[in-house]
């Protein structure tokens, strides 16, 4: 089993359905997400089955899990699905050794809500406290449930560029293989 060290914590991949750090994920999954940004759990399962880009860990910090996170690889683009911290490690310096790790993965692309709510404020700021801005264009996630259904979020980045277009491949990437809707107009 390989794991990968970064300080206090280390990253466990899940790469099987029968895993049994899945019965943490699966707790703090349905915890920390609402329902219209998760998949259903079997779907999620299946994607650890299937050949897929996406990879998920498991992060302990001493022999305990704290987080997880869901990542998929596009070329040199590294989009973090999911993060999540348990609500007892919030404030430990967790969230941000592992987004230290994940940006050493390449350049990064995730989605938050717009800072609408201070709980999407907070975590805009966290993200920006590591180095990651908000993009200055519109952007609309495929819903996981309804096929014609989509959220105004917002995309952070840590690469400097600033126009849509140079966007457009990864964007176009992470509608079809996350979201499984190839129109990128979605």
């Amino acid at each position: 089993m390989r794991f990968f060290f970064s300080n206090m914590i280390k990253f466990k991949p899940v790469k099987t359905a029968e895993d049994p750090a899945l019965v943490f994920v699966k707790e703090l999954y349905h915890t920390a997400f609402p329902e219209t940004e998760r998949r259903k759990w079997e779907d999620l399962l299946g994607l650890l089955k299937g050949s897929t880009d996406m990879q998920m860990e498991v992060i302990f910090s001493n022999a305990a899990p704290v987080a997880f996170v869901t990542s998929w690889q596009f070329n040199e683009w590294c989009f973090i699905e999911h993060l999540a911290v348990t609500s007892e490690q919030r404030g430990k310096q967790i969230g941000k050794q592992i987004m230290q790790q994940m940006l050493m993965r390449g350049k990064v692309l995730l989605e938050v809500e717009p800072p609408e709510t201070e709980d999407a404020s907070r975590r805009i700021g966290f993200y920006q406290r590591l180095g990651l801005f908000v993009l200055p264009f519109e952007y609309l996630q495929p819903s996981y449930h309804e096929a014609n259904k989509t959220y105004q979020m917002n995309l952070m980045t840590d690469s400097k560029e600033q126009e849509e277009g140079y966007y457009t491949e990864v964007i176009a990437a992470v509608k079809k293989h996350v979201y499984g809707r190839p129109n990128k107009n979605d």
